[in-house]
């Protein structure tokens, strides 16, 4: 990658950037998907930071969002925020399909690995989140997974879903019409725990 945003590692003399993209839709992410998925990179993966809903809105956004709910209730936030995860992972299957072919399939990401993050939130729901996310689920999030699979054909990468708790930390959606919440269901030792997880995998895939 050509940019950063301050993370950077250095593996067995070879530099490789980490590069962070904007989740919400802005000038900012546009340009870095225009960027980072250009032909002049080289992406070896892609990271899709996922939250089963609970996603953090932008200061700006809330009070549309907010005005968008019906009833006004955490169920309905959160499959707001689905809906608006599932447009945003279809962009980036888009845009990996689109970066092998032109690259000729030799500057594309060779994994995806979705982040299904805050797991500490719906942790008494895990196994529900980690199938919403997983191929063959047949959800309208894997749908757009496995038309990407289907596109790359024999360049298929490795595709892999990881439920993770980053840190443990309540929820709370804030607008003009009241606060929703939600508690989070670990603690900081059990969500280290889950750190290593992620540690563990994204070193398989890195070396893989």
């Amino acid at each position: 990658m050509t940019t950063d945003d301050g993370y950077m590692v250095s593996p067995h003399r070879r530099a490789a950037t980490l590069t962070t993209i904007p989740g919400q839709p802005s000038r900012e992410r546009a340009s870095a998907m225009n960027q980072l998925f250009g032909p002049q990179t080289r992406l070896d993966g892609v990271i899709f930071v996922a939250s089963y809903g609970y996603s953090e809105i932008w200061q700006r956004n809330i009070d549309v969002v907010a005005n968008n709910l019906s009833p006004y209730d955490i169920r309905s936030l959160l499959e707001w925020n689905r809906r608006q995860e599932v447009d945003n992972f279809s962009e980036v299957c888009n845009r990996i399909v689109d970066k092998h072919e032109l690259t000729d399939g030799n500057g594309g990401p060779r994994w995806l690995l979705v982040l299904a993050n805050k797991a500490d939130l719906y942790w008494p729901t895990i196994a529900a989140a980690e199938s919403y996310y997983r191929r063959g689920s047949s959800t309208d999030f894997d749908q757009h997974a496995q038309r990407m699979l289907s596109q790359l054909g024999s360049l298929a990468i490795d595709y892999r879903v990881l439920p993770v708790a980053t840190q443990a930390l309540d929820f709370r959606f804030g607008s003009s019409r009241g606060l929703i919440t939600a508690q989070t269901q670990l603690t900081n030792d059990q969500c280290d725990a889950s750190l290593l997880c992620l540690v563990e995998t994204i070193g398989e895939l890195c070396n893989g």
